[in-house]
This record gives C-alpha cells, sequence and structure tokens, in this order.
C-alpha cells in the first residue's frame, strides 16, 4: 500500500501480509542412493512425514546428509501434493560417492631396516553406514596391527559405538615390549555442530 507525500516529495509504502496455509510433509522420496540403505539416509533428517513444513530444517536436512560423507550431491524438492491441500511430498535426490580408501608405503631405516606400512578404510560399509578399518605397520623390530569398526547409530539410537582392537610389539636387542588391547568409544551430538566422545 502506498501512500504519496507530496509536500516531502516521498512515497510511504506499507506491506500487508496474508499468511497461506501451513503445510503438512507427506512422503518423503528418497532416491539416487543405489549403494547406501534407505534408513541411513532417513535417519539423517530431522523432517519426519506428518510434521508442519519447515524450510529451514529443509537446508539443515541438505547439509547433514552431505556430512556425512556418503554423497557427493543433494537436493531436496517440495511438490505440492496434487488433490490434497496443505500437503507437501519432499523429493530427496542424492548422489553417491567414494567412501572407501587404501593407503600403502615403505621406507628404509637404518635401525628397522625395511618399513612397510597399508591401511584400509571404508566409511559405508554395505551401505549401513557402519566405518571399518584395518591397518598395519611392519618393520624390521617394529609390528603395529589395527583393526576398528564404529557404528554411528548404535541401536538405531543418536549415539556412535566403536571399538579398536590392536596390537604393538617391539623387539630390539635391549627391548622388547608387546601391548595387546582394546579401546571401546561412546560420541552423541550435544548440538548440530558440536559432538562429545568418552572412550
Amino acid at each position: 500500500i502506498t501512500q504519496i507525500d507530496q509536500e516531502f516529495k516521498k512515497i510511504n509504502i506499507g506491506f500487508e501480509i496474508d499468511k497461506g496455509e501451513k503445510m503438512y510433509i507427506g512422503q518423503i522420496n528418497i532416491a539416487g542412493n543405489t549403494k547406501t540403505r534407505d534408513k541411513v539416509a532417513r535417519r539423517e533428517l530431522p523432517l519426519k512425514e506428518g510434521e508442519l513444513f519447515n524450510s529451514m530444517l529443509t537446508n539443515f536436512s541438505k547439509d547433514r546428509l552431505e556430512r556425512t560423507g556418503y554423497f557427493q550431491n543433494v537436493k531436496i524438492t517440495p511438490r505440492r501434493r496434487m488433490g490434497d491441500k496443505g500437503i507437501l511430498d519432499l523429493e530427496v535426490d542424492v548422489e553417491e560417492k567414494p567412501t572407501g580408501n587404501i593407503t600403502f608405503g615403505g621406507g628404509f631405516s637404518s635401525s628397522s631396516n625395511i618399513l612397510g606400512n597399508i591401511g584400509i578404510e571404508q566409511h559405508n560399509l554395505f551401505g549401513t553406514g557402519l566405518k571399518a578399518k584395518a591397518g598395519g605397520h611392519l618393520g624390521g623390530y617394529y609390528r603395529r596391527i589395527n583393526l576398528g569398526v564404529t557404528q554411528p547409530y548404535f541401536m538405531d539410537l543418536p549415539i556412535s559405538a566403536g571399538t579398536n582392537l590392536f596390537s604393538h610389539s617391539i623387539e630390539y636387542p635391549s627391548l622388547d615390549a608387546r601391548k595387546l588391547g582394546n579401546e571401546v568409544n561412546l560420541g552423541k551430538h550435544l548440538f548440530e555442530y558440536v559432538r562429545g566422545n568418552v572412550g
């Protein structure tokens, strides 16, 4: 609504807003996850079917899916459902990316002779979101082997649980030390970008 002020040569502008109807989420359809299981992607969505639509949570959902490291492109499109007033379906399109890596190296030391190491990591094992890693460092007098797994949603709860088995041994002429053990840790998001861990 405009009001012209002829004396001061100004136009006052007022806005009247008529809020539209509230929109609720109908179905959330996830497409493009050829490897990752549907529930692994769905559990990262703060939006739930049947709840009031919230555009800010839509942006959070996109951000959280990208932060999993499973997807390189995420697009969320709300679509008004034909014939149902007040219902929005969400189309979640994702593009998978590689989630595993292999590292290896070698060298030579005057004390340990030939050295070698290898590591294998997979951050989305069998599409379940399970993180697994195995690695080894071998030298003339030194050996270290690690094997670890972490479940980011232990028993489908928003709590991560992990374990890491290790074996270390040093065999120098004047020193013989061996360690065999297990590390266990639990973690939880305290806030959106703050995480706490205990081990």
